[in-house]
Order: C-alpha cells, then sequence, then structure tokens
C-alpha cells in the first residue's frame, strides 16, 4: 500500500467526477470544493480510491479509523487532513474520538439523496411489461410478463399461408 500510505485520506473534491459509494446520499456525485473520504482499495488488478460525502463516512469506518491510526496522533497520520482548515481538522478529530460524524454533516448528505430521489423518480405504468415472442409459424405471441404460463398468452392472428414450391 505504498501510495495509499495509512489506507484513509480526506480531502477537497477537486472536481465532480467521483461518486460516493455511501448509501445515506443515494450515491451521489461528490461537487467539487466539498470535503471527501476515501479508503485505499486494491484489487489486485487496479489501486485507486474509493470516496464518500464526509457525511456519509459510517461509525464502523470511523473505528477501524482510529484502530489503525491510534488516538494520540490522528493528524499527523491521515492522508491529507493538514491541506484542510483548522475548522475541518477539529471535525475530523472529534468525530473519530467519538466514532460518529455529527449530525450537521449527515443531515447535509441526506439532502443530498432526497434531491436524488426526487429527480430520478419514474412515472409509474398502469399496465405490467409484456414480452413479444414469435413461434415457429410466426405467429406472434404476447405475454404478460407476471404470468407464469404460456396458457395465460393471447395469440394474434399475424401469420401468412404458406405458398408450396
Amino acid at each position: 500500500m505504498e501510495q495509499g500510505g495509512s489506507g484513509y485520506r480526506i480531502e477537497i473534491a477537486p472536481n465532480n467526477r467521483a461518486k460516493c459509494k455511501g448509501s445515506l446520499c443515494g450515491r451521489s456525485k461528490i461537487l467539487a470544493g466539498t470535503v471527501r473520504f476515501g479508503t485505499f482499495v486494491d484489487s489486485g488488478r487496479f489501486q485507486s480510491w474509493a470516496w464518500k460525502h464526509w457525511g456519509c463516512v459510517t461509525p464502523r469506518m470511523l473505528k477501524n479509523i482510529k484502530n489503525r491510526l491510534g488516538e494520540d496522533d490522528i493528524v499527523n497520520s491521515l492522508d491529507g487532513i493538514t491541506a484542510l482548515s483548522q475548522e475541518w481538522i477539529d471535525k475530523v478529530v472529534d468525530a473519530i474520538n467519538e466514532g460518529h460524524v455529527s449530525e450537521s454533516d449527515e443531515r447535509e448528505s441526506r439532502k443530498l439523496g432526497e434531491k436524488m430521489n426526487v429527480n430520478s423518480q419514474k412515472l409509474k405504468t398502469s399496465s405490467p411489461p409484456k414480452v413479444v415472442r414469435k413461434n415457429k409459424r410466426h405467429h406472434t405471441t404476447v405475454k404478460s410478463v407476471l404470468s407464469d404460463s404460456d396458457l395465460d398468452a393471447e395469440f394474434t392472428d399475424g401469420s401468412e399461408a404458406y405458398e408450396d414450391d
């Protein structure tokens, strides 16, 4: 883990490309200028960071950070923390020591999730989807996806008579 150091990193997002891996925000994009928290991922084929909004960091993650880095010198052990403002450094250290992020940060992440849910709602259709198949004689079979057997299928007379050659 030469690039990852401790395996955890906190920083201000430089762009809008990363998506949050947390579920609190609905996996929305992490906007440029917001604080994000990363976990180093080494899959064998590639090495990367899995990013989350600061408000999406779970108590279990904070416990693992505390166990790996220790309580004494979090500021010098956590990658990227020294680039943050003193207010954010205090916030992060308090969260690691308490075992959870502040309620206001969680609320911000929930708001992002609510915005995403409102924007991505799809209109519900009144009828279930149907599957259309053709059998060997070119009859079109229209069958509800929800039906269990071919007995429920509706047949349409779309076949043409074969000409004898």
